[in-house]
Parts: C-alpha cells; structure tokens; sequence
C-alpha cells in the first residue's frame, strides 16, 4: 500500500516540497535585520513553521521519514526565530541550514529525479 501511494505521489510531492522550500527560503531572507519585508516580527518565521509542517506531514504519509524527520528540524528551527531572542543573524541562518542541509529534503529531490525513493 505504501509503495503504491509513494509511486503516485513522489513526483508531485517533491516538485510542491520545492516550491514550499524556495518560498520559506525567501521568507527567511525578508525577515532578516536588513531584509525588506515589512511584515510584523516572527510573522515570515512563523509562514516558515507552517511550510516545514506540511512537508514534514505529507512526507510521513508517503512513506519518508527521512524527509519528515528533516522537516521537523527546519521547522523547530523556525520555531525558534519567531521569538525576539531568536530574531538574529544566527539564528536565521541556522534556521536556512536547517531548510536547505536537511540530509532528508536533499535526498527526497534527488529521488524525484531518479524517480524511487
């Protein structure tokens, strides 16, 4: 059942994954100290939480818990740069590490590409 759901829907899982990690991506950079967002603090941190949940969520549903594990860690990494302690270069920067170096979301746009898992 698994293997079924996984050949339907990795291709069309890792091109969205892409798409949300290239959106949260530019989230991060507009919420920098010199970024040019405009929106209120934590707001784009808190867009790059829900991004990272959905991949995390869809990711266990087809079957890849690599990718759901590394999704989590951006997302608790987003977690973190919603506060006023966490709005800083490090933290923001961790945050972009987390999104893009996550062993799981890397391997998962390889598979697309190979298409298998």
């Amino acid at each position: 059942m698994l293997d079924e759901l996984r050949a339907e829907f990795l291709a069309e899982f890792v091109s969205v994954a892409r798409s949300r990690i290239k959106t949260a991506l530019a989230l991060l950079y507009a919420s920098g100290p010199s970024g040019p967002s405009g929106r209120p603090p934590g707001e784009g941190e808190q867009s790059v939480d829900e991004l990272m949940h959905t991949i995390a969520g869809e990711a266990a549903m087809i079957g890849l818990p690599d990718v759901a594990t590394a999704a989590r860690a951006a997302q608790a990494a987003a977690k973190i740069c919603q506060t006023s302690e966490g709005r800083n270069p490090p933290a923001l920067i961790a945050c972009a590490r987390a999104i893009r170096g996550g062993g799981g979301l890397g391997r998962c746009a390889q598979a697309g590409r190979q298409g298998g898992a």
